[in-house]
């Protein structure tokens, strides 16, 4: 349940802002949170 609420928090701080550090760093957290899902 955690892992959805910060994808999607992830998904509307990437739309708020363009900003390539931000995407970057969302683009991880997604990445991050797929690999917990997994295990």
């Amino acid at each position: 349940m955690r892992s959805v609420h910060t994808c999607q928090t992830v998904k509307v701080a990437v739309q708020c802002s363009d900003s390539i550090v931000l995407t970057r760093g969302a683009q991880r957290a997604v990445l991050a949170a797929r690999d917990k899902s997994r295990t």
